[in-house]
């Protein structure tokens, strides 16, 4: 799972990088 809209969390924008918890 890498790029998910609603994975684990909820990303303001569109980053790829977003998805280990980078918020």
């Amino acid at each position: 799972m890498k790029e998910h809209p609603d994975y684990k969390y909820r990303p303001r924008r569109k980053a790829k990088s977003l998805v280990k918890k980078d918020n």
